[in-house]
């Protein structure tokens, strides 16, 4: 028995991947203002008196440490994007994936992760992956 076979890519899953692109876009403008601004957000902190070495360290290390996973999660979100507009069979897996991880962005995080989410698991565009 031939798998039925769908040659064009759902309307749905064109906007995903501009969806997708649109939080790369994002995420990376947030996690370079984050490691951007970071030396003048310690440098104001240093001026405050009741702020300690410990807690500028610890801003200094939180800021860097959450630009690079932020920048990585936009690398993530352009690489499923593309994967996603060419209808890649791992590309649903990996916006699945990513639309888990944006429930925890309450509450228009947690909004797009649930639509995506239903979306994905829809049986017709669980099709459209596995051509």
């Amino acid at each position: 028995m031939e798998k039925e076979r769908i040659d064009t890519r759902p309307e749905g899953i064109t906007l995903l991947a501009a969806l997708f692109w649109i939080l790369a876009i994002l995420a990376l403008v947030s996690s370079l203002f984050m490691m951007g601004t970071k030396d003048a957000i310690i440098e104001i902190m240093e001026d405050q008196p009741e702020v300690t070495e410990e807690i500028i360290d610890l801003v200094d290390s939180v800021l860097l440490w959450a630009g690079i996973i932020i920048f990585i999660l936009a690398i993530f979100y352009i690489i499923t994007g593309w994967g996603l507009w060419t209808l890649k069979s791992w590309a649903r897996i990996a916006a699945i994936v990513l639309a888990v991880i944006s429930l925890l962005s309450f509450p228009i995080g947690t909004i797009i992760g649930i639509v995506v989410l239903w979306y994905l698991f829809k049986p017709e565009i669980k099709k459209a992956f596995h051509q």
